[in-house]
């Protein structure tokens, strides 16, 4: 997938908040150039949507409805994350004319005391500037924006998360809600103290918090626009297994399937700093990670830097700019499961009993063509005994690669013919 359909764009630095896991409080305090801006979307014809959020308060940026207007003529959506506390009536306008689709608010607890001390601001001022968006919103007669919460659990707030739901309906928000747990890569954990480090909330936990909080973030009971937020149309847009259709429908909503087969941001989207230097996701921050720069760097330079990454997860191997995302971990860990099992060939309903012409036909989409050598080559050594380890060992020899190469062009293949019930483990 080399094009770039979701891009987003980083506005400013600066911030009117003290949020103490916020790696932006550390970094240089800037703003975009409009001139850099515009280089940006110039360079990505295919651009549908972005968003206009980084490691600052968006509404800083003295152009940021300047920005917003030329995404809007070119025809490409517009979501960002706000604070919340800049909603004047001015502000509010001006929102309201610059195409901007999806809003999302940040918020951890529903409590000023806590907010005060989490984020450095006033959530009555936050509450009264939603209460004057959406009364200006709806009064128009607009559906845009959405008005939404972003919600990071924290340890000492998770179980505020119902008294934030009930704040979301109060309000009259529609935008949905993005829940997240505090961000373990590098950019972010480097920066965190003493106190913020118990702030993370387990795995087990994690799952837990879904569990309990499942029928609301998947249907809201009505609380919802149709509207997608960035975020949300980035996963949905994902690559998933080909589980078959009862597997799927366990999991029907993106937010919570673990059918992966590699991830969205390396097949379509980007990453762009204040500075226009491009990296592969809005978690990876530092410069020795990045793929590119605007204006230095070709963007078919920037792609293929991309495509390596993409390849190397779609593989099991975690890129080195991608250790600690709980994503590409969940793909990998998935893909490594394999390494030791010993696939044979599989009599299924979908297939019948085993035939290498009729099941190759039958591979024609996904990472398999049927015209593909490598299929074939791993159908041959399906016997039961051998690995799949030992099956990209034998494969590197022939091939001549070494086993990180083999593995990357390999085991996605193995994973396919699995999930299509060609072979099993």
């Amino acid at each position: 997938m080399n094009s770039v359909k979701f891009l987003q764009i980083e506005p400013t630095t600066r911030c009117n908040f003290t949020c103490k896991f916020c790696c932006g409080r550390y970094m240089e305090q800037s703003d975009i150039s409009f001139e850099t801006f515009e280089k940006i979307i110039n360079e990505f014809p295919e651009l549908q949507h972005i968003e206009l959020q980084g490691e600052g308060e968006p509404l800083l940026h003295p152009q940021f409805f300047d920005m917003a207007k030329l995404a809007q003529s070119r025809g490409i959506r517009i979501s960002m994350i706000t604070n919340g506390s800049m909603f004047t009536s001015q502000r509010i306008d001006k929102i309201l004319e610059c195409g901007i689709e999806a809003l999302q608010i940040s918020i951890e607890s529903p409590k000023p005391k806590d907010f005060y001390e989490i984020r450095g601001g006033k959530l009555e001022k936050v509450i009264d500037g939603i209460k004057a968006l959406l009364k200006a919103r709806n009064d128009r007669g607009q559906k845009y924006p959405a008005v939404g919460f972003a919600v990071t659990v924290l340890n000492r707030t998770k179980e505020m998360f119902p008294l934030i739901v009930d704040l979301y309906k109060q309000l009259g928000m529609d935008g949905k809600m993005s829940v997240q747990p505090l961000n373990l890569m590098e950019s972010y954990t480097r920066i965190y103290g003493e106190a913020m480090s118990q702030e993370f909330v387990s795995k087990e936990d994690q799952a837990l918090f879904l569990l309990k909080y499942a029928e609301f973030l998947q249907f809201y009971k009505g609380f919802k626009s149709n509207i997608k937020h960035f975020y949300e149309e980035l996963v949905s847009n994902a690559e998933f297994l080909p589980f078959l259709e009862e597997k799927a429908n366990k999991a029907a909503n993106t937010a919570f399937r673990t059918d992966f087969r590699s991830c969205p941001w390396l097949d379509g989207a980007l990453y762009v700093d204040r500075n226009g230097v491009i990296t592969p996701c809005c978690s990876i921050k530092d410069e020795k990670n990045a793929l590119g720069k605007i204006g230095e760097n070709s963007i078919d330079e920037i792609l293929q830097n991309r495509s390596k990454m993409r390849e190397q997860v779609r593989g099991g191997i975690v890129p080195e700019p991608c250790r600690k995302c709980a994503l590409a971990e969940l793909i990998t860990s998935r893909l490594s499961s394999l390494l030791p099992k010993k696939p044979q060939l599989a009599e299924t309903p979908s297939f019948g009993k085993f035939n290498k012409s009729n099941v190759l036909e039958n591979l024609d989409s996904g990472v398999i063509s049927n015209k593909d050598i490598i299929s074939e080559s791993i159908l041959e050594l399906c016997d039961g005994e051998t690995t799949c380890s030992g099956i990209i060992d034998k494969l590197s020899q022939r091939w001549k690669l070494n086993m990180d190469e083999g593995q990357v062009k390999i085991l996605p293949v193995i994973e396919e013919l699995i999930c299509r019930e060609v072979i099993s483990v």
